[in-house]
């Protein structure tokens, strides 16, 4: 009798894991342990038929299936503009602050990345084709402009005026001077301005900005710190 009890103690705190978690991959493997809790409870209160019916389509072919239909339907589109450090696409695939982030964020829900590059963020028409869209965007920049997008901030950075008047990124005028486009006397030290790398995320896709919200907020910062050394120096 305890041992019933017990039984279905479990399954009633697996349901309501299953129900209130919100990474895909782990709430299917959370529903086949609770298949598999279910199986043993059913073995026991003398239904050994219904308990092997249920271990092998409830905990194996179920998840199993469901496995396959997260990893084929799960993907992140991605559109980005190339910004050594932060994401480019190099002789090896690729590489950068963002890249990695996305790659781990993608991991951690089962997901994919499809990646697109783009050439500029002027056309809206074209972004809303994305879930995420990245390459050096800072917040400065796009604050109250984009109300069909939500920004996530990932990374604190400056802008600097250029004495042509144009403003850019820390990252940016690393790129720029390791390409001779500019020079470290062109830059006005006296015009700092603090802001932060983000994320553009299309308000469809607002499901994925909150996932990744949550995700960058809990991510060990050794990991983050190691990112964005490894990178940006």
């Amino acid at each position: 009798m305890f041992l019933e009890i017990s039984l279905g103690i479990i399954l009633v705190v697996l349901a309501l894991i299953v129900v209130l978690q919100n990474k895909p991959l782990k709430a299917i493997i959370l529903s086949g342990a609770f298949s598999a809790s279910a199986a043993i409870t059913y073995f026991f209160i003398g239904a050994p038929d219904v308990a092997m019916a249920e271990a092998s389509i409830g905990a194996v072919f179920t998840t199993f299936v469901y496995i396959v239909a997260l990893k084929h339907s799960g993907k992140l589109r991605v559109g980005y503009i190339d910004q050594a450090g932060l994401i480019k696409r190099g002789a090896h695939g690729y590489e950068g602050v963002e890249y990695e982030l996305l790659k781990l964020f993608s991991e951690d829900r089962a997901m994919s990345l499809e990646m697109k590059k783009i050439d500029s963020f002027d056309s809206i028409e074209k972004l809303e084709n994305f879930d995420i869209i990245c390459g050096g965007m800072v917040e400065s920049t796009f604050s109250g402009k984009l109300r069909d997008f939500m920004l996530i901030p990932y990374l604190e950075t400056n802008i600097f005026k250029t004495k042509k008047g144009e403003k850019l990124d820390l990252v940016r005028i690393k790129n720029l001077v390791l390409s001779g486009q500019i020079s470290p006397q062109d830059i006005d030290q006296n015009t700092k301005e603090f802001t932060k790398y983000v994320f553009l995320i299309s308000k469809e896709s607002e499901d994925v900005g909150k996932a990744l919200t949550d995700f960058l907020q809990n991510l060990d910062k050794k990991i983050f710190n190691d990112i964005v050394r490894r990178n940006l120096g």
